[in-house]
C-alpha cells in the first residue's frame, strides 16, 4: 500500500477528494447525481480495487469516539436552526411534513418488516425521513449490534432516494409553480410576505462571541444529554435530548442561531460525521452492498408511494394543491439545500422576474425551507433517535 495514502495526512486528503469529486459532479448534474450516492460508490471502488486500505477513516484520525463527537454537536446544532414563532407561522406545512414521515414510518414497519425483516425496516425508516445525521446514528447503532446488514440497509437508502426524490420534487414544483402562475395573471393570487422580524432583531442584538464559546455551549448541552441517557438507561435517548436541550437553549438566547455555523466549524464537524458514516463499507465491500441494494430500492419505491397517498390526504384536509402537498412531503428525500435548489429553478421556468417572481417565491419557498427543517432537521432525528433502542 502506498505510504502516502496510509498516513494521516494521505487518508484524510484522499477522502476530502472523494467528498470534493462528489459535490462537483452533484453541482454539474444539479442535484439529479446524489453526492451521497457518488461517495459510495467512489468508497467501495477504493475498498475493492486495494486503493484504500481498510482504515482509511482511522488513518485520517475519524476514530469512533470522534464520530459520536460530531454527531452529538450536530444534533444540538439542529435544535438552534429554527425557531417556534417560524414554525408556527407555517404550522400547516409542519402537520403536513408530519403526516409524510408517519406514512414512511408506518409503511416501513408494516410491508418493509413482513418482506425484508424488522431490523432492516427499522434502519431505513429515519435515513427515508431525513439524511446524513439520521443515518449516521442508525447506522452507527446497527453496527454496534452486529447487525451490519441494517448498517448498510440505512447509508443505500440514503444514497438512493435522491434518485427518486429529486426529478419527483422538481416535478411536483413545476406543476405548482405554472398553477399559481396562472392565477396571479389572472389576478386571483398574491402571497402574504412578512419579513421575520425576529431575524433583523437578532442581526441588532448579535452578540461578541467565539468559536471556542459557541463550541463550548454546545459541548456543555451534549454532555448533559450524555448523562441523561445515562442515568435514564437509555430509554430517554441522548440524541433525542440533544434536540430538544439544543431548541430550549435557543429560545432561551443561551445558544446562537445556526450554532455551528456561527462557530465557523459546521462545514469541518459534517465532514467528520460524513467520513465516520462510510466506515461500515470497508467491512462490507461491493457484496454486502450489493445483498441489500434490492432491499433499500424497494423500501425507497415504498416511501414514495405512501408519502404520496399521505399527500392526496393532505391535500384534501387542508385544501391545498396536491403536488404542493407532495412536495412538502419529498422533502424527506431531499432536505436542503437541494430543496432550496430545486424550488429555485421550478420558480425560475415557469415565471416572468418581478413581482409574479417574487410573489410565487414568497408562497412555495418558506413551505419547502419548514419542510425540510422539519423532515430532515428535527422529526428524522427524533424517529432515529426513538428506534435505535429496537436494533
Amino acid at each position: 500500500m502506498n505510504p502516502i495514502i496510509v498516513s494521516a495526512f494521505g487518508a484524510f486528503t484522499a477522502l476530502l477528494l472523494v467528498f470534493a469529486i462528489s459535490e462537483i459532479l452533484a453541482k454539474v448534474t444539479k442535484g439529479w447525481v446524489p453526492s451521497v450516492l457518488v461517495i459510495m460508490i467512489l468508497m467501495l471502488v477504493g475498498f475493492s480495487t486495494g486503493l484504500f486500505p481498510k482504515t482509511i477513516i482511522d488513518d485520517a484520525g475519524v476514530s469512533d469516539a470522534l464520530f459520536k463527537v460530531a454527531c452529538g454537536l450536530l444534533v444540538t446544532h439542529l435544535g438552534t436552526l429554527i425557531s417556534r414563532k417560524e414554525m408556527a407561522a407555517q404550522w400547516k406545512t409542519v402537520i403536513i411534513s408530519l403526516m409524510g414521515v408517519a406514512a414512511i414510518t408506518i409503511i416501513c414497519l408494516t410491508l418493509g418488516t413482513a418482506l425484508f425483516g424488522f431490523d432492516n425496516a427499522i434502519a431505513a425508516a429515519p435515513p427515508l425521513a431525513g439524511g446524513a445525521i439520521a443515518t449516521a446514528m442508525m447506522s452507527s447503532a446497527a453496527t454496534e449490534a452486529g447487525k451490519t446488514s441494517a448498517a448498510l440497509v440505512a447509508i443505500v437508502c440514503l444514497s438512493l432516494q435522491g434518485l427518486v426524490g429529486y426529478p419527483l420534487t422538481s416535478f411536483c414544483l413545476k406543476k405548482e409553480t405554472r398553477r399559481l402562475t396562472k392565477l396571479y395573471r389572472n389576478g386571483e393570487f398574491k402571497a402574504a410576505t412578512a419579513a421575520s422580524e425576529e431575524k433583523k432583531d437578532e442581526k441588532k442584538k448579535k452578540r461578541a462571541t467565539s468559536t471556542t464559546i459557541i463550541l463550548l455551549k454546545l459541548a456543555l448541552i451534549t454532555l448533559a444529554a450524555y448523562w441523561i441517557d445515562y442515568v435514564t438507561k437509555g430509554y430517554v435517548p441522548m440524541y433525542v435530548v440533544c434536540l430538544l436541550l439544543g431548541f430550549a437553549a435557543h429560545e432561551l438566547k443561551l445558544v446562537e442561531t445556526d450554532a455551528l455555523h456561527e462557530a465557523s466549524s459546521y462545514g469541518f464537524v459534517m465532514t467528520v460525521l460524513m467520513m465516520g458514516l462510510f466506515k461500515t463499507l470497508a467491512s462490507s465491500g461491493t457484496d454486502g452492498i450489493a445483498s441489500v441494494v434490492g432491499i433499500s430500492a424497494a423500501l425507497v419505491v415504498f416511501a414514495t408511494v405512501a408519502m404520496g397517498l399521505m399527500a392526496l390526504l393532505a391535500s384534501k384536509i387542508f385544501k391545498q394543491s396536491f403536488f404542493m402537498c407532495y412536495a412538502i412531503v419529498l422533502n424527506a428525500f431531499s432536505g436542503f439545500p437541494i430543496n432550496m435548489l430545486i424550488t429555485t429553478e421550478a420558480i425560475n421556468i415557469s415565471t416572468e422576474e418581478g413581482d409574479e417572481r417574487d410573489n410565487i417565491t414568497a408562497e412555495i419557498m418558506p413551505k419547502m425551507l419548514i419542510a425540510g427543517f422539519v423532515c430532515v432537521t428535527i422529526v428524522s432525528v427524533l424517529l432515529a433517535g426513538i428506534l435505535v433502542r429496537f436494533l
